[in-house]
């Protein structure tokens, strides 16, 4: 709502209020029912007394034009003869029903509240897979993104191909080359984010009722995409060397599987690494049985110590895998630049998807991207960020260790990414424990989010240690565990 007040007029303040928010009415740029700011807020927005607004309002309720309700606020009451004579008869949509054909999935709001939490300065935060603010490169970068303006502005602000920027395919080709996948440029596509690339792909190879094979918990992200697309999703047991073969090679009789999908490094949100053993027996299963195979990889990078698996799709000579990774995780989530490394018929058939969705990528984002690969930025900032969280994680653990008692949890130590899992040993009610953690400002993701239907995992959390500051998980950590002890030292489940 736009009010410009003159001091210098012969109009009271208060009456060029009340005739510019009476015109707005009229000329119904503000319609029946439109919430008006409160009489404290326009007065410090317009910044003049709050009883001058006052008279305004109450001249204006004077003619029936506005009518404050105790709790709802002032809201417009006009409406014109026109608008009158066509909401006669009001027929409320059903989109519920216009969306039937999903409507048997139940949606959590756990991604909500994930990236909604994080906006909120004065939470811990411990729920989402975010990389540290506190270890951005800030000097590199601002010197990047002035090397990048000196581009041509034609190339900067136009459109890029639907796979990508070509040069940075080229950087992202000679990058996971140093990680033994060698592909060629045909291969490659830039995508909005990982989450866009696994969407793509599920949609572009799955159809309601066909089954999938996951691991067991999973990425809750995964998860949905394959519910919404209607895929019967079927877990595999883990442990602590990754899914279980002989287990998935019976289900794989079993089900005829379309697909399959597995997070072998850094697990999200287990933390565990797939032993080479079992990569190669999972390479070996899917060419026994022509299963392709999701490789989804966003924390390979991120690794604590020398010991480095090869890939999924390095391991593989039969285009079976298809390899998913992202710079959300080690550079900035905000960026949104993912990319898939497949066969080129694969690709093919992505790229008709992407095209009918959002055309591109980000152009500027890509160039971006590229620089910091191309000047060896990238590089130093992984060895920057794997040192600053193994630092944060050797503290999660310390902690973890010293404020919970011998044998009431259970957890492994990554040697990588971005998560500890957590196994309560002692029953308790993990609502009650969520809601209490929260209300004293920190927030975890509950397990039950990695399985459908994850009841199975109710006594399990996830904890996020990239993210929150030295500070925060010292803190943090003490307020779960007082909160934990409250709850079991009442009894209370």
């Amino acid at each position: 709502m736009k009010i410009k007040i003159s001091r210098d007029s012969s109009m009271s303040l208060h009456l060029q209020i009340y005739n510019q928010i009476r015109e707005l009415i009229y000329l119904e740029y503000l319609p029946y029912n439109t919430t008006l700011p409160s009489e404290r807020k326009l007065s410090e927005l317009l910044g003049v007394d709050r009883s001058t607004v006052t008279k305004a309002y109450d001249k204006l309720k004077a003619e029936g034009l506005i009518k404050s309700h105790v709790g709802k606020g002032t809201v417009v009451k006009f409406i014109s003869d026109y608008r009158k004579s066509a909401i006669k008869v009001v027929n409320i949509f059903d989109w519920d029903g216009f969306f039937r054909e999903n409507n048997d999935i139940k949606y959590d709001d756990i991604i909500h509240l994930i990236m909604d939490a994080n906006s909120n300065d004065d939470k811990i935060f411990f729920a989402g897979g975010l990389p540290s603010v506190d270890l951005f490169p800030v000097e590199d970068f601002d010197a990047i993104r002035e090397e990048v303006f000196k581009r041509n502005l034609v190339d900067l602000f136009s459109h890029s191909p639907v796979l990508g920027v070509g040069e940075l395919r080229y950087q992202i080709k000679d990058m996971m080359e140093r990680y033994g996948i060698n592909s060629s440029i045909d291969e490659i596509m830039i995508t909005s984010g990982s989450q866009q690339g696994l969407d793509l792909i599920i949609r572009s190879f799955i159809k309601r009722g066909d089954v999938v094979l996951i691991e067991e918990p999973s990425f809750f992200g995964a998860i949905q995409l394959f519910e919404h697309i209607g895929a019967k999703i079927i877990s595999v047991p883990m442990d602590s060397e990754g899914i279980n073969m002989d287990v998935l090679e019976f289900l794989i009789e079993r089900h005829s599987p379309k697909l399959i999908y597995t997070i072998p490094n850094f697990h999200n949100p287990t933390g565990t690494t797939m032993s080479l053993k079992r990569r190669s027996k999972l390479i070996e299963l899917s060419n026994q049985y022509c299963i392709p195979i999701i490789e989804d990889d966003p924390y390979g990078m991120i690794r604590y110590g020398d010991k480095k698996m090869p890939s999924l799709k390095s391991l593989d000579y039969s285009n079976h895998v298809i390899y998913l990774s992202t710079f959300s995780k080690t550079i900035s989530v905000g960026l949104r630049i993912g990319w898939i490394c497949a066969s080129k018929e694969v690709i093919k058939h992505l790229k008709n998807i992407k095209q009918i969705t959002d055309l591109h990528v980000n152009t500027i984002n890509q160039y971006f991207v590229s620089y910091l690969i191309k000047n060896n930025i990238y590089e130093k900032h992984i060895e920057n960020i794997n040192t600053g969280y193994k630092e944060k994680r050797d503290l999660m653990v310390d902690k973890l260790r010293r404020n919970f008692k011998d044998g009431d949890i259970e957890f492994i130590v990554p040697d990588g990414g971005f998560y500890i899992w957590i196994y309560f040993k002692r029953e308790m009610d993990m609502n009650l424990f969520f809601n209490m953690a929260y209300k004293n400002k920190v927030v975890f993701t509950p397990g039950k989010y990695f399985l459908p239907k994850g009841e199975l995992y109710s006594q399990y959390i996830r904890l996020n240690f990239t993210f929150p500051n030295i500070e925060q998980i010292n803190r943090g950590i003490n307020i779960l565990s007082k909160s934990y002890y409250k709850i079991i030292d009442k009894g209370v489940n």
